[in-house]
């Protein structure tokens, strides 16, 4: 007998239920993104502000280790006052930044001989050799023969692209003991370096003593040309601590479209600094012009900021590094408080509210500027800050408050008119940063 014929008709989905299949599956994703939203809002910012973390951290153990300050140098996007100003305040690019071994002569135990100048009493030299009995050679014939170079390849329209063996702006300190003091003036013979009043005691211990011609005469006595020629010093020994430079390890860049904004970044308020003394446009041997607004001094774009780290770990200075090997640097300086860098989207920079450049800087980076630089990158509360502490170099992580709306009742603030004082709004933008906590970077 035969089997039965069975009804094998495949069933499938009509064009109806399908299209209403997939209006629900959309409808239901629709309902779910503004729920990831949050989630995924700034995943880029926090993880930029992870790996800035990272490389910090990176540059603080790498200078305990090493017993020396190592650094971080912070390379500006453009250098150049014809550039679009936003660039002058974004950097993408960070460095590992290193302190060169100490200068200290030519020769084996070089001396510089110490006279004080007699046109200013805060302005003392240290002669390659001594002026009163020439010889033939000089402690530091390099530094000399070094700036010659430079000169020479500037007059003539050429680039240098090396540093100076000693610049304006080093440091030194005689017979491996005393205060440091910044030189101010090189020249083919001498060093010229400025003494603080306080430091004036130490200084006259190294001075020369006359030379004893007198001992020489025939018929002296002996113990007495004896006594004399001890009393002569015929120099001291010296070490110099020269500037930072960039290290030769492979630079680290932030992830794309996000960057540090200098604008915004840099010392607390009130701010407090060791007096350090400066070259260039500010007069040697002053103090530094006081700083009221809230971030790092306004200055000429053609210099980055270098952070260095002691030792121990903490902020030991901080830098104002000229970008061209060959350059003085403008300004060093050691706050007393804590520093802040914030990261944010690269197309926030520089911006106001209404997401224009800001126009109202003039180009003469006079101190306390009033600007309505940064408004846009502080209105953003996915920006995160990085907060150093000077002591510690403990490297904090906090959301940014958006200081133009009140978080309780949700008014919006019109900033006034700029020009005008930024500080009151990038203190209320790095409101959290006084809490302790730190967020993740994920």
């Amino acid at each position: 007998m035969n089997s039965p014929i069975h009804d094998h008709r495949r069933r499938g989905m009509t064009l109806i239920e399908l299209l209403v299949v997939i209006s629900i599956i959309v409808l239901v994703a629709g309902a779910f993104v503004p729920m990831l939203q949050p989630l995924t809002r700034g995943r880029r910012v926090r993880e930029a502000a992870r790996q800035v973390n990272v490389f910090i951290g990176g540059a603080q153990a790498r200078a305990v280790e090493q017993g020396r300050p190592v650094g971080i140098w912070l390379e500006r996007a453009g250098h150049e006052i014809d550039q679009p100003i936003n660039a002058w305040y974004t950097c993408y690019r960070m460095y590992v930044a290193e302190l060169p071994d100490a200068y200290t002569g030519d020769l084996f135990d070089a001396r510089v001989v110490i006279k004080p100048n007699v046109a200013n009493a805060a302005r003392w030299f240290a002669y390659f050799e001594d002026p009163d009995v020439p010889t033939d050679f000089s402690c530091c014939d390099s530094v000399t023969a070094t700036n010659q170079t430079i000169a020479r390849m500037i007059s003539n329209n050429q680039e240098p692209t090396f540093t100076p063996l000693v610049n304006i702006g080093d440091w030194i300190q005689f017979d491996g003991r005393g205060p440091h003091y910044m030189i101010t003036g090189i020249d083919a013979t001498k060093f010229e370096f400025f003494v603080e009043p306080n430091d004036m005691p130490e200084i006259r211990k190294f001075l020369r003593q006359p030379m004893p011609s007198t001992a020489l005469v025939p018929g002296m006595n002996p113990q007495q040309a004896a006594a004399a020629f001890q009393s002569y010093q015929a120099g001291v020994r010296f070490a110099i601590t020269r500037g930072p430079v960039k290290s030769s390890a492979t630079p680290f860049e932030l992830p794309r479209n996000t960057a540090i904004d200098f604008s915004v970044s840099g010392y607390g308020v009130p701010f407090d600094s060791k007096q350090m003394l400066f070259v260039n446009s500010l007069v040697p041997g002053t103090a530094p012009v006081p700083t009221t607004v809230a971030r790092f001094r306004e200055i000429n774009p053609e210099y980055d900021i270098v952070i260095m780290f002691s030792p121990q770990g903490g902020v030991d200075r901080v830098y104002y590094a000229a970008h061209e090997p060959h350059e003085r640097p403008t300004f060093v300086e050691q706050p007393q408080g804590p520093l802040h860098l914030l990261v944010t989207r690269d197309d926030k920079i520089a911006r106001n509210l209404q997401k224009t450049l800001s126009t109202d800087l003039t180009t003469d980076f006079t101190q306390n500027v009033h600007t309505s630089l940064g408004e846009a990158s502080l209105e953003d509360q996915d920006n995160l800050w990085l907060t150093m502490t000077p002591q510690s170099g403990r490297v904090l992580i906090t959301p940014n408050s958006n200081p133009f709306s009140n978080p309780m009742t949700g008014a919006v603030t019109t900033p006034m008119t700029a020009p005008y004082d930024a500080s009151p709004n990038i203190i209320e933008a790095r409101r959290l940063t006084g809490f302790g906590s730190s967020v993740g970077g994920n």
